[in-house]
């Protein structure tokens, strides 16, 4: 991404934070859909006008993806995806600053998204900005406030951490303190208390801190957080290349070379954070569609298994309704949208769904536990629980003689192991390498699939399978004790 903007460029008449959001959304969407190429930024004077180009190399738009741009806005309304809502929004805003905006747009070749905005004239500019912030306050409270909110409602926490007080003072000054709250401190040690004490949207890493590198903070915060979950964007210097390097090696998500250039500061921050929410909400998804498989035929035969003891063992009847209800009551626990739950919780729902399991096929499911019941961890939510319905439905269930569920949960030196094992129908030689390919292509394995995704994305690992032929499956994933 180059800017060919003159160092000497004149003012124009504009809100800054609006600005800066309409060059994000226009940059967002070019970055979005330039894979290779460039982006180049360029600005002139026309009739006392600001016209600001946006020009990539990119995939580009057709007519109908471009018509969108110019159809009025109606709630509920759908845009394509290769135009986004960010530049409808960025329209709207430049429109009441009292310019234009238009796309030059060709498929597979790229887009110039240019817009118009008013210069500002130093006699007159304190007058003319009063008005018009009156009038755009006024107008987008009455017709942009949904469309806006979808942008710049939350409030992004950020830290930031640099050895020299100046620089984090210039560095918070360039983000707006209605969109992000921005903590600044100058010693690493400081730091890594905050991020074990508090959640973070990003942290700004200088690269050459004293005592602990930021290096060294980038690789202790891995420890705890993945790419995914707390972005970190480095700073460096812009004659060492090697730091970038080095960064990336350790951990961080992007960076930003010195002397900082505030917009491009603002929109990989932005991005990085767009990014990280935009992975939470699936994984809370994900989360929620997992905690609602419970399957129709499992609520349906249990509450037959629960009428007929009623005529035939009371006392059964009560303890099989006891656990049912906890067994429901654990699987739409909130805590289920969590990161991790601990690991009682998880039992806690494995133990229920079992007994209700036992009371309905007796003899066919037999359950062995080799649990160290000293260990203290957290696990993703309903992982365990995946694994076991997993071994009892499409392992044990599939012999007529039944069979076992061993499960195993054995503390090491820097790891805890889980293992579902059982001696069941096994998986084919084919199945079990479509599962190890990304886990894709089996209906038996779409509990399995979700479980290894959430995994992969916290603790970078995979769940590890042995399988063989009517011999049984052993599932099995570790834990970090960090």
């Amino acid at each position: 991404m180059v800017s060919l903007v003159p160092p000497d460029f004149p003012n124009v008449l504009a809100d800054e934070n609006r600005l800066i959001q309409i060059l994000f959304n226009i940059l967002h969407n070019a970055l979005k859909y330039t894979g290779e190429g460039s982006i180049e930024i360029i600005a002139r004077e026309k009739q006392h006008m600001a016209i600001i180009h946006i020009r990539d190399t990119g995939q580009g738009m057709d007519n109908v993806v471009q018509s969108l741009l110019y159809s009025p806005y109606e709630q509920g309304q759908e845009y394509d995806e290769g135009i986004g809502i960010g530049l409808l929004i960025s329209k709207k805003l430049i429109e009441l600053h009292g310019g234009t905006l238009n796309i030059q747009s060709i498929p597979n070749k790229g887009s110039n998204i240019y817009f118009t905005l008013p210069l500002a004239d130093e006699s007159t500019q304190n007058k003319e900005y009063a008005t018009f912030n009156a009038q755009a306050k006024t107008q987008l409270s009455t017709t942009n406030e949904r469309e806006l909110s979808m942008v710049s409602d939350k409030h992004f926490r950020i830290l930031m951490i640099d050895d020299d007080p100046m620089n984090l003072a210039t560095m918070k000054s360039i983000f707006s303190i209605s969109e992000y709250e921005i903590t600044t401190v100058t010693s690493s040690e400081k730091a890594l208390a905050l991020i074990q004490q508090e959640a973070w949207d990003l942290v700004i890493v200088d690269a050459m801190l004293p005592y602990i590198s930021g290096y060294a903070v980038i690789q202790k915060i891995r420890k705890q957080y993945s790419l995914l979950e707390l972005p970190i964007l480095l700073l460096t210097i812009r004659k060492h290349p090697e730091d970038v390097y080095t960064g990336f090696a350790y951990g961080a998500n992007d960076y930003v070379t010195k002397p900082i250039n505030a917009l491009e500061l603002k929109v990989r921050s932005r991005a990085l954070i767009d990014l990280k929410y935009s992975i939470q909400q699936r994984l809370h998804l994900e989360s929620a569609w997992l905690q609602s498989q419970i399957q129709p035929h499992f609520l349906f035969n249990t509450l037959n298994t629960i009428a007929s003891l009623s005529t035939i063992d009371t006392d059964r009847m009560i303890d099989l309704m006891h656990h049912f209800g906890e067994y429901l009551h654990a699987s739409f626990d909130v805590r289920n949208l969590q990161r991790v739950v601990p690991l009682q919780h998880e039992l806690d729902l494995v133990r229920s769904y079992l007994y209700i399991k036992q009371q309905r096929f007796g003899e066919l499911i037999q359950i062995e536990w080799d649990i160290d019941e000293t260990i203290q961890i957290d696990i993703p939510p309903i992982s365990l629980q995946t694994l076991v319905e997993n071994a009892i439905r499409h392992g044990i269930l599939k012999k007529e003689e039944g069979g076992t569920v061993c499960i195993r949960i054995k503390e090491f030196t820097t790891y805890v192991s889980i293992s579902v094992i059982d001696d069941g129908v096994g998986i084919s030689p084919t199945q079990l390498e479509e599962l190890q390919e990304d886990y894709k292509g089996t209906s038996s394995g779409i509990g399995l699939r979700n479980t290894n995704l959430r995994l992969k994305r916290i603790y970078g690992q995979q769940l590890q399978i042995q399988s063989t032929i009517n011999q049984g499956t052993n599932v099995t994933f570790h834990i970090p004790k960090d």
